[in-house]
């Protein structure tokens, strides 16, 4: 009896551990300690390219992805001038809906390609899955598009229209996800996202050959000499003079190059760059 006691005993306390483990394996990502850090470390402007149904390159894209969660991109096709349409940027909002993963709502504007008239409201979901470094990301484009009306002719003529069919999209909320659209569309992307490389910080164009020379001023040294002409002038009255012809104070430049002239003075790229606020 005994035994059997005690084995009823550690089998309540197994399912009661059960039930403790359980909530915290179903509980959702969104709980987890990294969840806003993940906001900031997908924070960026990714360039992407677009693959279309059956595989063929399509259009690039800038997606910019802030931290507190809204979107903006443009479309390398929206200003082409040979289509029939145009359309503008698109803004939205993302959450997070997966480890790596996020969702995107955004909505864009298209344009009649002649006379610029507003002709859609077009709602369109992302999802965006990245790499492991954060770096790289594909997904996929969901567009739904929901006509416009202009005028009361036009908008009478779509009512007759809308009439024989009451699911054509016409006017409908396109933040309403009941709404039908009167046409989709879809893709594949794939785009890394961009960053400041280590050369472009650490070499000045000087020193990378892409300008021979040029010449530096001291900014801090002209506010110094800005505030000591000021007290001066509360104290005594006196002026700064400029210098003999001159109509202006000059506080000095420096000529930056990494090779020199003889005869003239000049400072290397290296001292340049650790001297341009002094």
């Amino acid at each position: 009896m005994r035994r059997r006691s005690s084995g009823a005993v550690w089998g309540l306390i197994l399912v009661w551990g059960l039930g403790l483990v359980a909530p915290a394996r179903a509980a959702s990502w969104r709980d987890r300690p990294n969840a806003g850090d993940f906001a900031e470390r997908i924070a960026g402007v990714y360039f992407i390219r677009h693959q279309t149904d059956d595989g063929r390159p399509g259009s690039f894209r800038l997606i910019t992805l802030t931290p507190w969660g809204t979107w903006g991109s443009t479309n390398s096709n929206q200003h082409d001038s040979l289509r029939p349409f145009r359309f503008s940027d698109q803004h939205g909002v993302w959450e997070r809906t997966g480890w790596r993963e996020i969702t995107a709502e955004v909505v864009d504007f298209n344009l009649d390609g002649v006379t610029g008239a507003h002709t859609d409201i077009v709602r369109v979901r992302y999802v965006v899955r990245f790499s492991k470094d954060l770096q790289s990301i594909t997904g996929t484009q969901l567009g739904r598009v929901f006509p416009v009306s202009h005028d009361q002719d036009h908008d009478q003529e779509h009512d007759q229209d809308r009439a024989h069919d009451p699911d054509s999209g016409h006017d409908q909320d396109p933040l309403d996800p009941d709404a039908v659209p009167s046409a989709q569309f879809s893709s594949t992307f794939t785009g890394q996202r961009i960053t400041v490389g280590p050369e472009s910080l650490l070499v000045p164009p000087h020193a990378a050959g892409i300008i021979g020379a040029s010449a530096m001023q001291y900014p801090l040294r002209m506010a110094a000499l800005g505030v000591e002409a000021v007290v001066e002038f509360a104290r005594s009255g006196t002026k700064p003079a400029y210098q003999a012809g001159a109509a202006f104070h000059n506080t000095g430049a420096t000529l930056v190059t990494d090779e020199p002239a003889p005869g003239i003075p000049s400072i290397s790229t290296a001292h340049g760059l650790q001297e341009c606020w002094g």
